[in-house]
């Protein structure tokens, strides 16, 4: 199965905002690898949706950050 032209467009044109984004907001997504291990440890646990606690980031952006 490949994607089209027009799907392969716009997948580019949503990676470039993404990241233009990420940059402009200067977002902090870094997880500690700890945590990324732990949480792929529990995501292959049967029903680990419902079960198991995973962590994510939940303040992404810099301290006392208020727009420009």
């Amino acid at each position: 199965l490949q994607i089209t032209d027009f799907e392969n467009a716009a997948l580019s044109v949503f990676l470039i905002l993404l990241t233009r984004t990420i940059v402009t907001y200067e977002l902090n997504l870094l997880i500690p690898i700890s945590k990324v291990d732990e949480n792929m440890q529990n995501a292959q646990k049967r029903d680990a949706i419902h079960t198991e606690k995973f962590y994510f980031r939940r303040k992404i952006s810099r301290t006392g950050y208020v727009g420009k």
